[in-house]
């Protein structure tokens, strides 16, 4: 089923790019919330080419239900040399630097904490009482958890749910099921259920509006606004993935002690004033912009890799507190960003190496070039090796804009890793670099 919509809308796209009008595409029966590229749909192609193809090239005889096929990884050999190996030189900036500098972000303080914290118990409350009288867990996840995140950022929370309980709302089935289709069916059917656990509060609760199910997305969730007494309402969507793929992803992140993390918050907020970030907008996600600031970090030596976390850290973690960021955190970051400028502009070999946390060192792509055709940003995720955060939103338009604007930003603050602002007429250098970008 997905590889005949992926294959029609392919032809939608290579016959009118991007003028497809929405009448050809609902026609054709594809979702209108689809995010399709051409590149990423033939990435798409090359992961499951190399799924029914053993690495000798020889048609593989069948697939095995228990392990499954080999899923290739996108990191291949490391790239010789030490790149960015030298001590680093972190200027701290005066910690009223941050707050002069136009359109970068305050502490993530624990007021934000707090106020995270307190909707999170919030939904805690009306999760148990929806699904009663089995255990369900709220996990926090996403930026808020980890301390990247911008004002008025989504509170990002996954349900964890008992094994009786995922029976139940799956109910009786003698059809066998995939395990994809198993986990999506029970994540809209958990949906549904806390929908209806919020509409039948009524008028008995108005900390609680707006609610709207999304079901046509890959992983199902429940959007609603959360109004605490005193406190600007937060805009919350909770998702079902029994996986925990998200909460793992978070936990890692979360668990880091090294200066990325403020880095990431930094370079984030680039991101989204030079409108550079944003799955629907054909670019990397916010996470995917974390990665990169943490990749930076670990080839300066200042992370370790995140493959070689602990299991408490990479699994168990899931009830970490949210990380706060400081001012001085801030400001330290603020002197690692012209580096990490230079580096993506200039030293990482764009169209050849893999962005890989997991590793957390320089390595080359692994993918046959007859398979990678399009040439653009790629960026492993840390716990699904074969998946790339990048290539399946930008096209090479996109692709070639985000390296423009890493360039931009790399004239404007310096030349080389850990160059601070010398004075105060620098601060207009920082003001443009990170200036909004206006649509023309």
């Amino acid at each position: 089923e997905a590889l005949w919509a992926s294959t029609r809308a392919l032809a939608l796209l290579r016959e009118h790019g991007l003028k497809t009008s929405r009448e050809a595409w609902e026609a054709e029966g594809l979702p209108a919330h689809a995010e399709l590229t051409e590149a990423g749909l033939n990435f798409a192609a090359s992961r499951v080419e190399l799924l029914l193809l053993n690495m000798e090239g020889e048609e593989a005889s069948g697939i095995d239900v228990d392990e499954g096929p080999r899923r290739p990884m996108l990191a291949g050999e490391f790239v010789p040399g030490s790149p960015l190996h030298e001590e680093p030189s972190i200027h701290s900036l005066p910690t009223s630097l941050s707050l002069q500098l136009l359109g970068l972000p305050g502490p993530y303080s624990a007021t934000d904490v707090a106020a995270t914290e307190s909707c999170r118990e919030a939904l805690q409350s009306q999760v148990s009482a929806a699904f009663s009288p089995s255990e369900a867990i709220v996990h926090l996840v996403g930026s808020r958890l980890y301390g990247a995140a911008l004002e008025g950022a989504d509170v990002d929370v996954v349900v964890e749910l008992s094994p009786d309980i995922q029976e139940a709302v799956l109910g009786e089935s003698d059809a066998p099921m995939a395990v994809e289709d198993r986990c999506r069916l029970l994540s809209s059917r958990s949906v549904l259920r806390l929908q209806r656990h919020f509409e039948g509060l009524g008028v008995r609760s108005d900390a609680w509006h707006r609610i709207e199910a999304v079901l046509d997305t890959r992983r199902p969730l429940l959007r609603l606004y959360h109004s605490p007494p005193g406190h600007a309402a937060l805009k919350v969507e909770v998702g079902f993935d029994p996986s925990l793929a998200a909460v793992r992803k978070s936990s890692m992140l979360s668990s880091l002690e090294g200066p990325s993390l403020a880095l990431a918050r930094l370079v984030r907020q680039w991101t989204s004033a030079r409108r550079l970030a944003g799955q629907q907008a054909g670019y990397p996600s916010g996470f995917a912009w974390c990665l990169l600031a943490v990749f930076y970090c670990q080839v300066r030596g200042l992370e370790p890799p995140l493959g070689r976390l602990s299991p408490h850290d990479r699994i168990d973690g899931r009830f970490r507190k949210p990380v706060v960021i400081s001012e001085e955190a801030l400001s330290e970051a603020a002197a690692l960003l012209p580096g990490f400028f230079a580096f993506y502009a200039e030293h990482f070999r764009w169209t050849e190496e893999v962005v890989s946390t997991r590793l957390g060192r320089r390595t080359f792509r692994a993918l046959q070039p007859s398979l990678s055709s399009h040439k653009v940003l790629c960026i492993e995720d840390p716990l699904e090796p074969d998946s790339d955060l990048a290539a399946a939103y930008l096209s090479a338009g996109r692709d070639r804009r985000l390296r423009a604007e890493l360039r931009r930003a790399k004239r404007l603050l310096g030349q080389g890793p850990g160059i601070a602002v010398r004075d105060g007429n620098d601060i207009d250098l920082w003001a443009k670099c990170f200036r909004l970008r206006r649509d023309v």
